[in-house]
């Protein structure tokens, strides 16, 4: 009996938890001033990606709506950020952008976490050959600059905003399958994975129960880092041309297409940018933040 009660309490007072409660990361989120910042740019991009088409003063100008009277004005009190080459309102175009930037960043997170996460834990509770075989594969894709075989594959599926979430995911899944694998690594020698064990729990129980819950704290300290470099490289895709297609309001294709006016017209490129750079900045900067709060042993000493 006193066996048994042992191996329960092991049971209950699983590893010590990668994460923190809710109310303890938000107030030293709010410490952090720069992390709050980074907080508050990503809360104004997300009310722009949701409340976009009524925010825009001309959201018909998000397809290929053209005014050739208006085309390449500097911005004025009735178009913020001026007009493009065909006459559409930047403004409203970097606006309703922000939806699409958006949506392919979350999209390419979430097929990228179904991929690398379950293959991380399985490889890093099994080990062996199993193992071995995943981080081959895994080395494979690492060997390849992700942005370069992130446009081969694009290009093969036919260019569009949809192939190129699924190339962005396909490069992706690697990190989370190494980051993934070094926490089982570390976690299925631990004694609350033998208390299981010993009270006949399955091995996928033990993963997804047990495993995955105390690698929560990393895995959502490098999905608030990546989401800035997957919009950057959805902005890429887009630039050269193998991204999101014209006339969708993408900020990479407004780049893109603005570049041919940079001398006469800089507005064109200088807002869809400005709109990349400060949601990458914001995401980087509470990334940091949460890297501080939920994993302090990587902080900077």
């Amino acid at each position: 009996m006193e066996g048994q009660n042992t191996t329960q309490e092991l049971t209950v007072q699983q590893a010590p938890a990668q994460t923190k409660s809710k109310n303890t990361v938000w107030r030293q989120l709010r410490k952090n001033k720069l992390s709050f910042f980074g907080l508050l740019v990503i809360v104004f991009f997300l009310l722009l990606a949701v409340f976009g088409p009524w925010i825009a003063p001309y959201p018909e100008d998000a397809g290929s709506n053209t005014k050739i009277e208006e085309r390449l004005q500097s911005p004025s009190t009735e178009h913020w950020f001026g007009t493009d080459d065909m006459g559409r309102d930047i403004f409203s175009r970097v606006v309703i952008g922000t939806r699409v930037s958006l949506l392919v960043g979350v999209v390419a997170i979430f097929i990228t976490m179904c991929i690398g996460i379950p293959l991380g834990a399985i490889a890093g509770y099994y080990g062996g050959k199993l193992d071995e075989c995943v981080m081959r594969i895994t080395d494979v894709f690492l060997a390849f600059p992700y942005l370069i075989l992130a446009m081969a594959i694009a290009v093969i599926l036919k260019p569009g905003l949809y192939s190129a979430m699924v190339a962005i995911s396909l490069t992706w899944w690697p990190y989370y399958t190494r980051l993934v694998r070094g926490q089982a690594l570390s976690l299925r020698n631990q004694s609350f994975v033998h208390a299981a064990k010993m009270m006949g729990a399955k091995n996928s129980h033990i993963i997804f129960r047990h495993i995955l819950p105390n690698c929560i704290g990393p895995i959502i300290v490098n999905a608030s880092l990546d989401m800035g470099l997957i919009i950057l490289a959805t902005a890429s895709l887009g630039f050269i041309g193998v991204g999101a297609q014209p006339p969708m309001a993408e900020w990479g294709l407004m780049i893109s297409t603005g570049r041919e006016f940079f001398m006469t017209a800089p507005w064109m490129t200088f807002f869809p940018g400005l709109a990349i750079f400060l949601t990458v900045l914001g995401f980087n900067l509470l990334g940091d933040g949460l890297r501080d709060i939920l994993d302090p042993q990587s902080r900077p000493r």
